[in-house]
């Protein structure tokens, strides 16, 4: 019973590439945001899109009422966002919208 269980769990495992792949696609982002350089006051989020575009970063400490952004100067398809002063030990969330105000991204969050 156990070696069932254990191959249909690896059959959907394989699938899963393909799901994401196919909502990263939709959305117009190639590689979704992922974080470098993070310190105890700063982080770097990138991302990729298929097409050249603008895109806003959108960030706050979890639980804030407004939401702080910062926005490219060109349309480009590498996307790169350098937030500084944060403050230490606190979580935080960000996503990404297109120039047209549509969210490319679900909320993701990072501690500093």
């Amino acid at each position: 019973m156990k070696k069932i269980q254990t191959v249909g769990l690896l059959t959907l495992l394989s699938l899963l590439p393909f799901v994401s792949q196919a909502t990263l696609t939709d959305s117009g982002l190639t590689i979704e945001p992922y974080l470098q350089r993070l310190t105890k006051h700063a982080v770097t989020i990138l991302a990729r899109t298929d097409e050249a575009q603008t895109v806003t970063l959108y960030y706050h400490k979890v639980g804030a009422a407004n939401w702080k952004s910062k926005t490219e100067d060109d349309a480009d398809t590498e996307h790169r966002y350098r937030l500084t002063s944060l403050k230490r030990g606190y979580e935080y969330e960000y996503y990404l919208e297109n120039s047209s105000g549509e969210a490319l991204t679900q909320i993701h969050t990072f501690t500093t």
